[in-house]
């Protein structure tokens, strides 16, 4: 599991911005971590990660609805 994660959206002026979350990331174990937020409009979503120290990371399944 992640130590941290954020996703950001690529705003009208090509500039990576933060969606606003409407809850927090979740970081649990062996289950699907979700964050719910504000509607974007935009041509690309990008996940930022934080593995944890002296730990693998991987993202098994990713999904936007």
């Amino acid at each position: 599991m992640p130590e941290t994660w954020e996703l950001l959206y690529l705003d009208n002026n090509k500039n990576w911005e933060p969606v606003k979350a409407l809850g927090e990331y979740g970081t649990g174990r062996y289950k699907y971590n979700e964050v719910k937020f504000e509607p974007v409009t935009t041509s690309s979503i990008m996940m930022i990660v934080k593995r944890q120290a002296n730990c693998a990371s991987g993202i098994q399944e990713w999904i936007i609805n």
